[in-house]
């Protein structure tokens, strides 16, 4: 049997800090950069109305741009939750 396996908040960090390769024409970093807005759009959209109430008035480029910077502040100050699952 093969479980799924839950990332951990280190791993969604990596992701979100491949643009940079990717920019440079990296596959697989723009792949793995393509996962991070993705995730953290779905993650929102989860909690959205649920605590959480997104803006209707940006698109979704604006709205991933939004959560990926405050997901990357929110790292600086919590560096041992990146080991709990994301």
């Amino acid at each position: 049997m093969v479980q799924a396996t839950e990332e951990i908040g280190l791993e969604i960090l990596d992701t979100c800090l491949s643009e940079q390769k990717a920019m440079q024409g990296d596959p697989v970093s723009s792949l793995r950069y393509g996962l991070c807005p993705g995730y953290l759009k779905g993650v929102a959209d989860r909690l959205n109305g649920h605590g959480v109430c997104l803006p209707e008035y940006i698109n979704t480029v604006q709205l991933t741009q939004a959560l990926k910077l405050v997901f990357l502040d929110y790292v600086k100050g919590h560096q041992k939750q990146l080991k709990l699952p994301a």
